[in-house]
């Protein structure tokens, strides 16, 4: 009989956290998403609209269509490429409208009253087995939010400034503004062509970089992959054609630069063209005006690009003296006026001071400084190359050792006293592979490491009187 008890009482608690979870849990979740769904202004799924007419008070419809790759595309007032995310961003705020409270409306109310018999926005979603239609009018009394009416209710409510903004897109917020979109990693071939007749152009083979003018220079990578961002990022700030204008018009069709980014197929092509505005052009001091066919209409663009294209192939030319990779690095020994200070790698993310030759690093909290000195390191390039090498100094003021994991000295730099005149030049000695070779650098280059390695040096000598006392 107790065995059956027991199971009665187990029956007995089954049914109550049964009922518990039904009541408490399901009831309560269907009854918050209920109010959630009474709260959400449009059920609208943004995947699947398909055209979008947005009617501004003030300016031309504009109406966007999705094609068959699933891009939005601009119809009217003009035929283009959208942006992409902005279209998403306006149809993912109408997803998300909500409203605390609706306020009914009478029975031939006066939309006047609230903007909406001419309303600021209008807003038409069309799905393939539904439309969804916002009205947006003018502030409330306070002026902190917008009133607001949805097709099929009789009723309005308030959108706040935040979502309006994303709302009340115009024709340049909505159209594509990028001149040329490609990945970095798949393009093959680059061609600078600089109205003067100079001509730069370099190929990838495998993960590196050459010149077809010029094999045996070293190309940087990182020189090349800036030139490409420079391009990838650039962005029209203001349309002044229609599509295919005529170039001459706007002195491009001789460019200033025309850039040819050749991708991997060795089919895609993409080709901008840049040049200076018009002197009679106000804005001619802020911008300068760029063409390419993936965005076939003249626009204005930041003019700080042509700093960033090389003008010679020498610009792109790799001149490192810091040839390693920073995790090669597990030695720095700085010597500086016949004092020597020794910084060892620890782990990946630590490194310690040595003390002395037979003791082992002591851990620096600072380790930031030494990476920073790396990376300072790494910038650095050469001005040219002294050939023959004049004679190492017999005890240069500064010496700069690497060495490996093992302790096996992988170069040395050692130079002179540096200038007090930034623009002068000044010689750095590099030892590897008990080779020496010259190099000239800036002496504003060399000043900026020798200020982080002093720096280094105080904040560790800071460390090891705290340790002594």
């Amino acid at each position: 009989m107790k065995w059956r008890t027991v199971l009665l009482y187990g029956v007995i608690l089954c049914i109550l956290i049964g009922y518990f979870y039904y009541f408490e849990v399901v009831k309560e979740k269907q009854r918050k998403e209920t109010l959630k769904a009474q709260k959400k202004v449009f059920q609208l799924v943004p995947e699947k609209i398909v055209k979008i007419e947005i009617t501004p008070r003030d300016g031309n419809k504009i109406v966007l269509e999705k094609d068959e790759k699933g891009k939005w595309i601009i119809l009217k007032p003009v035929k283009t490429l959208a942006d992409q995310a902005s279209v998403k961003g306006l149809l993912n705020v109408m997803k998300e409208l909500e409203t605390e409270k609706w306020i009914d409306l009478p029975e031939n109310a006066d939309l006047k009253n609230y903007g909406l018999d001419s309303p600021r926005l209008k807003i038409l979603a069309v799905a393939k087995n539904a439309t969804y239609e916002l009205t947006v009018g003018d502030k409330n009394p306070a002026e902190t939010e917008y009133y607001a009416k949805a097709s099929g209710k009789n009723k309005i409510f308030l959108v706040d400034s935040g979502r309006w903004e994303v709302l009340n897109k115009n024709l340049f917020d909505l159209r594509q503004k990028e001149l040329a979109s490609f990945d970095n990693d798949k393009v093959a071939r680059i061609t600078i062509s600089w109205n003067n007749n100079t001509t730069i152009e370099v190929i990838k083979k495998g993960n590196r970089w050459f010149a077809p003018s010029n094999e045996k220079m070293k190309i940087k990578k990182t020189k090349v992959e800036n030139v490409l961002d420079q391009v990838r990022w650039l962005r029209a700030r203001k349309f002044l054609s229609a599509e295919n204008p005529d170039l001459a018009k706007f002195g491009l069709d001789n460019p200033e630069v025309k850039i040819s980014i050749v991708m991997d197929d060795n089919t895609t092509i993409h080709q901008v063209a840049i040049g200076r505005p018009p002197e009679k052009d106000k804005n001619a001091k802020d911008f300068l005006v760029a063409y390419s066919k993936e965005l076939p209409f003249v626009v204005y663009i930041d003019k700080d690009i042509l700093d960033e294209m090389p003008k010679t192939l020498r610009d792109l030319e790799d001149r490192s003296l810091f040839v390693w990779e920073e995790d090669d690095i597990h030695e720095l020994v700085w010597h500086e006026k016949g004092k020597t200070f020794d910084f060892v790698r620890i782990d990946e993310a630590k490194w310690g001071i040595r003390p002395s030759e037979k003791e082992k690093p002591r851990e620096f909290k600072d380790s930031w400084r030494i990476r920073s000195l790396l990376w300072e390191l790494e910038d650095l390039e050469y001005n040219k190359a002294i050939k023959p090498a004049p004679p190492v100094p017999e005890n240069p003021m500064y010496v700069l050792t690497f060495a490996d994991n093992n302790g096996n000295e992988l170069g040395k730099w050692m130079w002179e006293k540096v200038s007090e005149s930034d623009n002068e030049e000044i010689t750095i000695w590099i030892e590897e592979n008990k080779k020496v070779k010259a190099v000239t650098l800036k002496a504003s280059d060399i000043k900026e490491v020798i200020d982080k390695a002093q720096n280094l040096i105080e904040a560790a000598n800071k460390k090891e009187k705290k340790n002594s006392s």
